[in-house]
């Protein structure tokens, strides 16, 4: 039956249709992630599919899957590289945000601040994610950044938030 769908999809790629494209390269992607080491193959197609369609929330969190089958220091590299994007995007797509800090240990400097770029925006009109300025605050620290992390503290105080006091408590003693 993946023999079928794949040929059915590759059969698609002539058409002119960038939509119809799009769509042929993710299911050939998703053909690719149901055999066993093909998930090289499947970024490929995830990355074409992304040439029609820039900011396809789908496509990014499927190579981000796709990175963490292939596992080791490069796949999971990959993961936290589309997962980054994904949150600029949507950090709550798929729960993409809470992926990223749960799996992805090794965050970039530059990666830490474009997360922080994408959700300072974000959590100023979704409030019921008052939480994650503490692990802005976290990173903010980490980076150096004191003033910052004291105002994303700041503004867990302005929410009300008793969110993980004594977290809070010990980043500002240390702030």
């Amino acid at each position: 039956k993946q023999d079928k769908a794949r040929q059915d999809f590759e059969r698609v790629l002539h058409c002119d249709s960038d939509n119809i494209l799009y769509r042929a390269h993710l299911g050939l992607g998703d053909c690719f992630r149901a055999i066993d080491n093909k998930n090289l193959k499947a970024v490929a197609e995830y990355r074409q599919a992304l040439k029609y369609y820039p900011k396809s929330k789908r496509a990014m969190f499927s190579i981000a899957n796709a990175g963490f089958a292939l596992g080791e220091t490069s796949g999971f590299r990959l993961a936290s590289q589309m997962l980054v994007a994904l949150i600029c995007i949507d950090p709550e797509y798929e729960y993409a945000y809470d992926i990223w800090r749960k799996r992805i240990h090794d965050q970039t400097a530059d990666e830490l601040r474009a997360v922080d770029s994408a959700l300072t925006p974000y959590l100023a009109s979704h409030p019921r994610r008052s939480a994650w300025w503490l692990d802005l605050a976290w990173d903010r620290y980490g980076l150096g950044e004191i003033g910052r992390a004291e105002s994303a503290l700041a503004e867990l105080d302005r929410l009300g938030s008793a969110f993980k006091l004594p977290d809070r408590q010990l980043l500002s003693a240390r702030c």
